[in-house]
């Protein structure tokens, strides 16, 4: 993991959500649906990373992994799945997105 943490701009969040999960819908519809192999193994990337203490600065924040490499964090998962599909050309549902932390710490 490199200094410059990956993080994706958040323009997209005030937009209305309907909105963004149409356009969500629009751009999977460009791509092939993702194969659920890469994506688990993503995830297992992603649950011994955090094992290690690896992901510690993305506490509280939505995560996106993707082939083994954290290629986004923020708040709004709707906005970063099009971002990140956009940016790497794959379907949005590839990427595994995850809250990292306790969720009951933002109530």
């Amino acid at each position: 993991m490199t200094s410059n943490s990956p993080v994706v701009s958040e323009e997209r969040i005030h937009r209305d959500e309907s909105i963004l999960e149409r356009e969500l819908e629009m751009i999977a519809r460009q791509y092939p649906a993702p194969d659920w192999r890469e994506y688990a193994r993503d995830g297992a990337w992603f649950a011994s990373q955090t094992l290690k203490g690896g992901l510690d600065s993305f506490h509280g924040k939505v995560v996106a992994v993707f082939r083994e490499q954290v290629v986004g964090a923020g708040e709004d998962e709707l906005a970063m799945r099009i971002q990140l599909s956009e940016k790497y050309r794959v379907h949005p549902a590839r990427f595994y997105l995850t809250l990292y932390g306790d969720p009951l710490e933002a109530v």
